[in-house]
């Protein structure tokens, strides 16, 4: 059975959307959203985080944790990083401890709410080796649509879309910003991975990055088929999370 076939159609219910975890969280409830707190736990275990910013587990330390984990274990001192679907920078902030100050992440993220929040991040960790970009990115370069979601976690560029953002390919930044090539690559923005990795195709086929990918919409199957053509290897290390090798 291909990957796209057990994937398709599984649907997860997030603990905080269970009974006992609504119940569980109610605490949190009180914490103000404005308070700058230290990550409680997991790789990013003290870097200073504001409440406010996401939902609770990133402060918690216990967001995503398996794919957390994952990422973690591939980053090496010195490594570069890619951030697409940066959000408030969870996984900015992780990078850059991991990576050092002879490391560099790159964080992309469109939507201004969360921008706002990872340039607020970057500051209050003093950590100047991420280099924020207010963009999405695409196949294609110019601007683009996006659909707000219901949460800040959420949304993606899309023809229904009403926000004007700017859109970029990889391939086009690397040459015109000197970006340095990544090592890593990790990829959460909504269904807009096939588009992403189009756009990088020379990045990918030269450098061979690891490729995160969250597994968000139909094309997102599309995306690890295409892929496959440039020589990865595609491993479902959690639902709908995948990590693609060269």
């Amino acid at each position: 059975m291909s990957l796209g076939n057990q994937l398709r159609g599984q649907t997860m219910i997030p603990s905080g959307q269970t009974r006992i975890g609504k119940l569980l969280r109610l605490p949190l409830k009180v914490v103000p959203k404005d308070a700058v707190v230290p990550i409680m736990s997991g790789s990013a275990r003290g870097l200073r985080w504001t409440v406010g910013a996401s939902i609770h587990g990133c402060w918690l330390g216990t967001y995503e944790k398996t794919k957390q984990n994952r990422f973690a274990a591939c980053l090496r001192p010195n490594d570069v990083i890619y951030d697409l679907g940066a959000q408030a920078g969870f996984y900015s902030l992780l990078a850059s401890r991991l990576v050092g100050q002879q490391g560099m992440v790159y964080a992309f993220e469109p939507l201004p709410r969360n921008v706002r929040f990872l340039q607020q991040h970057i500051e209050l960790n003093a950590a100047t080796n991420i280099r924020a970009f207010e963009l999405a990115i695409s196949s294609t370069d110019g601007i683009g649509l996006f659909e707000d979601g219901p949460s800040p976690l959420q949304g993606g560029l899309s023809e229904r879309g009403q926000r004007a953002v700017r859109v970029a390919q990889l391939d086009t930044l690397v040459s015109e910003c000197q970006l340095r090539p990544p090592n890593v690559i990790k990829i959460d923005i909504e269904g807009g991975g096939l588009q992403a990795c189009l756009g990088a195709k020379n990045l990918l086929e030269i450098h061979k990055p690891l490729v995160f990918l969250a597994i968000d919409a139909d094309s997102d199957y599309e995306c690890c088929d295409f892929l496959r053509t440039l020589g990865y290897r595609i491993e479902e290390f959690e639902r709908n999370e995948i990590v693609a090798t060269r």
